[in-house]
Parts: structure tokens; sequence; C-alpha cells
């Protein structure tokens, strides 16, 4: 009732007589505000559909009876042409097989094993030599340790620079910083003194921390994927846990001989990097397609000449180059990288006998055939009995042989 009463009297009558109507400003009316807003409007949605191939002449048209076209239009067309242009920093694509194809690769992957294991012997074994040794209390020890991690956290920084600056330089300097820190902290008569060793600590941990978080970045930088990471340091884990088990045995000889040992570790490991090509993986990866004519073989004499550890790899090589002139395909490793691959990291011949019938099976779904093999199979046989996947593999390739003759006639 009072809210009634109140607005009979006018208290909250809001009517023209009591506000007149001011004039509306002349931006709001004729070809002004609002044509010019339609307009940008039409002419955003016709530059997202339209990016490369409208004319500035039709999208100014959008505008109507405006014959002038406002400067702040011009940057907004010039900004969205430019944000529908491909960008020119797309990385190169690598798969597992082109990485593990070259020596790069491997180069980084020593290199990193090499460090690592000049890191865990020393956080094994320098406790031990500095209070046998030197005769140190354990609170000079315990500074030793803290300083290497300190200096390991600082190495994110340098590998941050890194990654923008020259790589393979950085990881050469880390190398050195490394070998002349472990000289530094596991010689008696440097080690003794007190600004050499905590010195010989930091550089250490400095090299290590940088090696530690350069090369994972590296090899998984989004160019060899998942299965590139996966191999790699599954064969340092499994190195290092074999070599773990060995320690034992070798601990009197690492305690009297860490000082040899770190620095020979490291040296080996410059030299294993030193080749490596600046590039890394920036380039595109190299050809590395080596296609041999396809022969014809028994599978059950494959699998009994496969016990034969020479002829295991004589026909890695040979099933290598055949596979890729009848399924081409760059996840398959090149003939001479697969029986390599195989010498010295054995552990990767599932996946290597994997990916040859990956490639057959890929190639006959293309051709609308049924598959081969089933991959699961492949692997399981090629883990357990290597012979008996060898032999699969060599049926289904007989096949194809068969398949590809019949469709050439």
């Amino acid at each position: 009732m009072k809210f009634r009463s109140m607005t009979q009297k006018g208290v909250f009558s809001h009517t023209r007589k009591n506000y007149p109507s001011r004039p509306t400003p002349p931006y709001l009316t004729g070809v002004g505000f609002w044509p010019i807003l339609a307009g940008t409007c039409r002419m955003v949605s016709a530059s997202r559909v339209h990016a490369h191939s409208t004319s500035p002449q039709k999208v100014y048209g959008a505008f109507g009876r405006s014959s002038k076209t406002p400067s702040c239009l011009h940057t907004l067309h010039r900004r969205l042409k430019m944000t529908n242009q491909p960008s020119t920093d797309t990385q190169v694509s690598w798969t597992w097989a082109d990485q593990i194809s070259t020596y790069r690769f491997w180069g980084l992957l020593v290199f990193y094993f090499l460090s690592a294991v000049c890191v865990t012997s020393l956080s094994t074994f320098l406790s031990l030599f500095l209070t046998d040794e030197l005769g140190l209390q354990f609170r000079d020890v315990g500074i030793v340790f803290t300083v290497i991690a300190i200096a390991g956290l600082f190495g994110f920084y340098v590998v941050w620079v890194a990654t923008r600056w020259k790589t393979i330089p950085v990881l050469i300097i880390a190398g050195v910083l490394q070998l002349l820190g472990g000289l530094l902290i596991t010689t008696p008569g440097l080690a003794s003194i007190t600004i050499l060793r905590l010195a010989g600590a930091f550089f250490f941990g400095l090299g290590a921390g940088v090696v530690m978080l350069a090369i994972p970045s590296i090899l998984s930088g989004g160019r060899g994927g998942d299965k590139a990471f996966v191999i790699s340091f599954g064969i340092v884990f499994v190195v290092t846990h074999i070599g773990e088990a060995f320690a034992p045995a070798l601990m009197g000889a690492l305690r009297n001989g860490l000082g040899i040992f770190i620095p020979v570790c490291m040296i080996l490991g410059l030299i294993v990097l030193l080749p490596v090509k600046p590039s890394l993986f920036n380039a595109p990866p190299p050809q590395r397609i080596y296609p041999l004519v396809p022969t014809r073989r028994d599978p059950i004499s494959v699998a009994i000449l496969c016990l034969i550890p020479f002829y295991w790899l004589y026909w890695l090589y040979r099933a290598h180059g055949e596979v890729a002139s009848i399924a081409p395909s760059r996840n398959i490793l090149s003939p001479q990288a697969s029986w390599l691959a195989s010498t010295f990291a054995p552990l990767l011949y599932p996946v290597i006998a994997n990916s040859l019938i990956d490639a057959l099976n890929t190639r006959a779904s293309e051709l609308g055939k049924p598959s081969y093999s089933h991959s699961w199979v492949i692997f399981l046989w090629a883990f357990t009995f290597p012979p008996v996947a060898m032999a699969l593999v060599q049926s289904d390739l007989n096949k194809a042989m068969v398949e590809l003759t019949s469709q050439a006639t």
C-alpha cells in the first residue's frame, strides 16, 4: 500500500515528462557505429571461412554504405590473415624406427648410460672413500652430497638454455664438468683440500643434472614418440639393474679404483658423444629404406636355422629389406639397424619382430585383404621362443609375396 501510494505521488514515476529524452549521439546513427559493428562481425566470419581466398575489397564490401574504412579495420584484417597462416616452426616428424636407425640416438643413449653409471657409483662409494681414505667426518661428507644435489637442481636452468641454444656443445661442456668434478672429489691429493672438494662436488652435480635432464627431453621431445622413450630408457633401466646385481662383487674394486673408474667412463662417453650431429632430431629423418628382393623360404627351416646366432642376424637383415620392398613403412628399421639393435640390445627383438608383422598387416588392410598373424601372437613368441616368431613372420612374408605376384599378373 505504501509503495503504491508513493508511486501515485510520482516518487517513482519515471516518465518523459520528468526526464526529457536526450538526442541520440551521432556515432550511433546513420552509417557510423552499428553498420561498422555488423560489418566487423561479417568480416570475422568471412575471414574464418575464406582466410586465403577473400580479397580485401570483398571484406570491406560488408560495410554497406560506408565509403571509408577505418584504419583500425585494415589492421584487424591483416591480423586475421596472419593468424591463419601455417606456422613455420613445425617440427619434423620422426618415428621410433627413424630414431633408432641413427647413430645420434645410440650416441646420446650410451653417453646418458655412462653418465648415470658414474652418478650411481659415486653415490654408492663416495662416502666410504671420503671417510676411509681421507678421514673426513660425516658432517663434511654430508656437505659434499648437499652441494652435489643443489648443483644438480641448477642443471634445470642450463637445460632450458641448451634447448634455446646449441644442445650438443652444452652436453659436451656438461660431460667435461662431470669429468673434472669426478677427478676433484675422487683424487686423494685434491679431495683433501676443502675448496677443491666442494668445487668438484658442484661441477659433478651440475654436469650430471644437465645430462640427466637434457637427453630424456631430446629423445622424447615429441618426435620419436612414446615408443622411443620406452625403448631407450627401458634399456637403461634393465642394464642398470643388471649392474646393481653385480655391484657386490665389484664393490672392492670400485672402492679402491673410484678415481680411475669415473674418469674412464666419462672419457668414453665424450668420445661416443662427439660424432653426434648437432642438428639432433630437428633435421628431416634420413632416407633409410633399403628394399631387398623377396626370397621364399621354408618357415620350419627358418626356425631351425635361427637357433644359430649368425643366421638369426642374417635373417633379420634380409627380412627387413624384403618387407620394405613389399610393405614400405617408416615404422620398421633399416636392414643394417635391425641386426645391430638385436646384437647390442637383444631386448629389442620382440619390438622389432612385431614391427615387421605390423607393416605387412597395414599393407594388407590398404589392399582390402585379410590381415596376417596377430601382432600379440608374434610379440608373445618373440619374447618366449624367438625362432617360432621368425617362422610365423616368414610364413606371412611368403603369403605376401604370392599375393604381390598374383596382383602384378
